[in-house]
């Protein structure tokens, strides 16, 4: 027997309510009764049969997952999505936000143009067509609007509510597909930077501040570490790490040059996981590639603080993939190169002075590979000619 369009309706209305308390939680408010009609392309289901029995996780499931394509059902599941991590999120529960948030986005990016154009004609009549059409257009990623709103009005005080939205700007800045994902990808990069600059305002001020001093002292490290928070806050956001590189290395060149070597180890084990980020960017993509330089200079301050020298030498090594050219790495890699000889020659027994030399020689070579004109070396050769001589 067919069910009478106001029975069909009652009952569309009272499985969305169900399917919205389980998105959410008992007695959130519910959406508008409209929405009631995106259950119509679901009635003759299993899903919607076991909903009816009382059981909602199947149709929440499909609600979800599929891809709807009827123009207005997207719409009001893209507005129940959206409301429903709206209300999740009042109460505090950012984790069961973020997928209801991503489903809302994405719902709302695949609705056409077209159909937003419609809907402003009828709401706005008599406004010119370019705004019309320039309104429909935006009206796809007012979501992620949105979300950046939040993620800046959070970042001052690096809040929980701002971080959550930080890492939903980050779920659409990588690798996005669909509809308008070159848009998407776009405005999700401008959303999460502004933000991370409205983070760094304070820091980049307090850091000034410090380094205006005659002698700057340990409030420059206080306000690097407010930096790394913001970089924990971010995300790992990669223009937190192009400022804490690019502010950072004057300062270590200058604590290098006044030979404070607590000072510079400190430094670098603060700055380290930065550092190896964005050395991972560089060796990935290449970009920021006018940051690898500066990038280079980091880990080698970092490998003449570790006290390892086969950890030395990778750090070292590391500096040069990301910039072949980097003077600074080149030598002190040499130099890590000789000392490994001399190491090797200092510590061979009597019976192993043969396998000391040819592996004291090979890494010689790797040495002079690297920076041939090293005093350091050519003393290392003299060695082991003589070794040679002598052996």
């Amino acid at each position: 027997m067919k069910t009478s369009p106001l029975l069909a309706r009652c009952e569309n209305e009272v499985i969305l309510g169900r399917v919205f308390c389980e998105l959410t939680y008992a007695g959130a408010p519910l959406p508008h009764r409209r929405a009631a009609s995106l259950l119509d392309g679901f009635r003759d289901s299993a899903e919607y049969a076991a909903a009816l029995r009382g059981d909602v996780s199947p149709l929440v499931k499909r609600l979800t997952q599929e891809e709807l394509k009827d123009e207005r059902d997207k719409h009001h599941a893209a507005l129940l999505f959206s409301h429903a991590a709206d209300c999740v999120t009042f109460r505090g529960d950012l984790e069961r936000a973020h997928p209801l948030r991503v489903r809302a986005i994405n719902l709302f990016r695949s609705i056409s143009v077209s159909y937003y154009t419609g809907i402003a004609d009828v709401v706005v009549s008599g406004t010119p067509a370019v705004e019309i059409k320039e309104a429909a257009r935006a009206a796809g990623l007012d979501e992620l609007t949105r979300v950046g709103r939040e993620a800046r009005d959070g970042a001052l005080t690096r809040s929980r509510r701002g971080a959550a939205a930080m890492k939903i700007l980050g779920r659409f800045v990588g690798d996005v597909e669909g509809a308008r994902a070159d848009e998407v990808r776009v405005q999700a990069s401008a959303e999460a930077a502004g933000a991370v600059q409205v983070a760094l305002t304070a820091v980049e001020d307090g850091l000034t501040e410090a380094l205006a001093k005659a002698e700057p002292g340990a409030d420059v490290f206080v306000w690097l570490g407010e930096a790394r928070k913001v970089w924990d806050w971010s995300g790992q956001h990669v223009d937190v790490e192009k400022f804490m590189v690019a502010k950072a290395k004057p300062i270590c060149w200058e604590i290098y040059n006044a030979k404070r070597w607590p000072a510079l180890r400190q430094m670098t084990a603060l700055l380290r996981p930065i550092v190896s980020s964005l050395a991972t960017r560089i060796e990935q993509t290449r970009e920021p590639i006018a940051y690898a330089a500066n990038t280079a200079q980091m880990l080698v301050f970092e490998s003449e603080m570790d006290a390892r020298l086969e950890k030395q030498i990778q750090i070292a090594e590391r500096a040069l993939r990301i910039c072949d050219t980097h003077r600074n790495a080149r030598v002190v890699l040499c130099d890590f190169f000789v000392h490994r000889a001399n190491r090797t020659l200092d510590n061979a027994s009597v019976f192993g002075q043969q396998g000391a030399r040819r592996r004291a020689t090979e890494d010689a070579e790797r040495a002079r590979a690297l920076w041939p004109s090293s005093k350091r070396l050519s003393k290392l050769d003299q060695r082991l000619a003589r070794s040679r001589f002598f052996g």
